[in-house]
């Protein structure tokens, strides 16, 4: 069955919720943000645009998000997004079973193929946080 719209039925209702940025709840005072855990159905990319001041005020020493190519993925770029996060100070990587695999600075045109990856982790350190940044830089792999 579907919708006015064309879209499949929703097997349960739609319920609007309010929403809050990164960026508002660390205005708010209430919390320090040192890691970032992002699992937001696919909206991953808009929160992580929320969180810009955060980001950009070198308070965040860890990020991690996860990354498919359904829902709102659609109509973001990942390397669009790991370009946004250097510039941020972080470097990223593919978070693997073993072990992680850099994607900053090192984009292979593959990444972008649907049948390259259809969901994976994405965990990010921040360059000025020597703890986290030595941390992943060791569980990577090296070429």
């Amino acid at each position: 069955a579907h919708n006015a719209s064309g879209n499949k039925k929703q097997k349960y209702p739609i319920v609007q919720v309010q929403t809050t940025t990164v960026d508002q709840l660390a205005e708010s005072g209430q919390q320090n943000i040192e890691t970032l855990l992002i699992d937001a159905e696919g909206y991953d990319a808009e929160v992580l645009q929320g969180a810009s001041k955060t980001l950009a005020s070198g308070q965040v020493g860890y990020i991690e998000f996860e990354y498919n190519f359904r829902a709102a993925w659609r109509n973001h770029n990942l390397n669009g997004t790991i370009d946004y996060l250097d510039n941020l100070g972080f470097d990223c990587f593919w978070a693997g079973k073993k072990a992680l695999y850099r994607i900053t600075r090192c984009w292979h045109p593959y990444y972008s193929k649907r049948d390259f990856k259809d969901w994976a982790n994405v965990a990010c350190a921040n360059r000025r946080h020597h703890r986290w940044h030595a941390a992943l830089q060791q569980m990577a792999v090296r070429d």
